[in-house]
């Protein structure tokens, strides 16, 4: 049986898995020094005495806001949790509920490896050595999740 994305990065060539774990060591990271704040401040068209609006200081990464989006309940702190298995090669298969984001970030990290993705305006390029590792549609190696 092929891997999937409900499968262990471990289970994956070691030069293919140490992808995965730089890849997830990258995205921990920006998770930890990328946080939503916002303040308030005086508001530019005061209606009353003391009017303050709301403003973003600093944003989540966007990658992390777009899997906030798209999935229900999602959590930072368990997504924190699984990029960090991931990147220290213990992250767990897929069958029931604990290990629901080791799957879902893998499933990222995949599409982010394979398609590419852009940074603060600039292309990041698919890695090559991944992409030619999964060769059929990235779709045949996405898990039931």
């Amino acid at each position: 049986m092929e891997w999937n994305t409900n499968k262990a990065v471990k289970e994956l060539p070691e030069i293919i898995a140490k992808s995965f774990q730089k890849e997830a060591d990258y995205l921990y990271e920006d998770l930890q020094t990328n946080r939503l704040s916002v303040i308030l401040i005086p508001a530019p068209k005061p209606s009353f005495s003391n009017h303050k609006i709301r403003i973003a200081e600093s944003h989540n990464p966007e990658w992390y806001s777009t899997q906030y989006h798209f999935y229900s309940h999602f959590k930072r702190k368990r997504c924190t949790k699984a990029l960090d298995r991931i990147r220290k090669n213990k992250d767990r298969d897929y069958k029931t509920n604990p290990f629901r984001y080791d799957a879902r970030m893998r499933e990222l990290i995949l599409t982010r490896l394979v398609e590419g993705y852009v940074f603060e305006g600039t292309e990041i390029y698919p890695n090559q050595n991944v992409k030619k590792y999964f060769n059929k549609s990235i779709d045949d190696y996405i898990g039931e999740n």
